[in-house]
């Protein structure tokens, strides 16, 4: 209660107070906060007036011109002279939460060299009060470290380059742009209800021209504004570099029968003239089992033009050790420029092999 205030004519006065909701009551919505002036004049004579039109002390009707004092509920000014107005407490909790991964961890996905893949964190209000919209918009911020290179966001001025939203009912669309570099909104037209979701949706594409294994971190940061925001919600994702990866091997075959004199090398080794020279090339697909992919359609080969002057091809001694005929689109061959071999698909931390004999000639050059 407030005592003591004087007015002068036509003059006013703004009192503020908090209201603090009590954490073992549930909100409501709806709830009006009346608030009750007496003034006491010099003639002795006490005026109540209230925003309540229910409240049994008010007695304006006996002083005021006859219908001066009315009471109105949620309107921003009152609708007569001598009317009093009062809005309804809006009682919200506001909170927003964003799929991080596994145990809130990240997300990690792998990526061809020239690949792309797409990220999708689900954003969740899990608050009583809709999200979303005119009065409570929210931003979402994609942070791309490097750029576009190796690994980049793609986005450009074309809507369908964008990030985008997916909402439960099926509805796309795409995120809006603000002035700040890497920074979205969800348009207007999107509400989130009280435990609905939205999916933020983008794609990381790789230019090419990173190695294996490189990795790239995105931090895509959800901000909500309007009356008494929560605070951001942070989701991690991660995109590594994975491929193919080629060794090849040498090891001594000095009765030219096929059988192996020691194991295989990725040095240097001594051959005599008619004495063979057994290659082979392992093609290893070095994403994961949990996250990789299939490279499908691999060919490998080895230029016969690079043994030629010191060595010939023995003709029939290509094969594909270990790799069943049914993962094999061409067998392995000499087409008189490469000794080849096509494989159907190469599973993740799986390894094609192509294996063959070639004979030191008499006078190597």
């Amino acid at each position: 209660m407030y005592s003591g205030i004087d007015l002068a004519v036509g003059a006013s006065v703004t009192i503020t107070f908090d209201v603090k909701q009590d954490p073992n009551v549930a909100p409501v919505n709806g709830v009006i906060n009346h608030a009750r002036v007496e003034d006491t004049l010099d003639s002795g004579v006490t005026i109540i007036d209230s925003t309540n039109k229910d409240d049994a002390a008010e007695n304006t009707k006996t002083y005021y011109p006859t219908d001066d004092d009315t009471e109105y509920t949620n309107t921003a000014e009152p609708g007569t002279k001598g009317g009093d107005s009062a809005a309804a407490l809006e009682v919200n909790k506001r909170s927003l939460t964003i799929s991080n991964g596994v145990d809130n961890k990240g997300t990690s996905k792998e990526i061809a060299v020239d690949g792309t893949t797409i990220f999708t964190n689900t954003l969740t209000n899990t608050g009583d009060a809709p999200e979303g919209g005119t009065n409570r918009p929210i931003t979402i911020k994609i942070t791309d470290p490097d750029g576009k290179t190796p690994l980049g966001i793609i986005t450009d001025t074309a809507a369908t380059n964008r990030p985008s939203y997916k909402l439960a009912n099926g509805t796309t669309g795409y995120l809006e742009p603000t002035s700040t570099a890497g920074e979205y909104r969800l348009p207007i037209s999107v509400i989130i209800a009280s435990k609905g979701t939205v999916d933020i949706i983008y794609t990381v594409k790789s230019d090419g021209t990173g190695a294996l294994n490189k990795t790239e971190n995105n931090i895509v940061t959800i901000t909500p504004a309007g009356n008494d925001p929560s605070a951001p919600a942070i989701a991690t994702n991660t995109t590594t570099i994975k491929g193919l990866t080629l060794a090849k091997l040498q090891v001594l075959d000095a009765n030219c029968d096929g059988t192996a004199e020691g194991t295989f090398v990725n040095t240097a080794i001594d051959a005599e003239p008619n004495q063979c020279v057994i290659y082979k090339i392992d093609a290893t697909n070095t994403s994961t089992t949990a996250l990789g992919f299939d490279i499908t359609g691999l060919t490998i080969l080895d230029p016969k033009s690079k043994f030629a002057a010191a060595a010939d091809y023995v003709a029939g001694s290509a094969t594909t050790p270990g790799v069943p005929a049914t993962n094999i689109t061409t067998a392995a061959n000499d087409d008189g420029t490469n000794i080849n071999t096509t494989i159907t698909t190469l599973s993740p931390q799986s390894t094609a092999t192509l294996q063959f004999r070639v004979k030191i000639k008499d006078a190597p050059k």
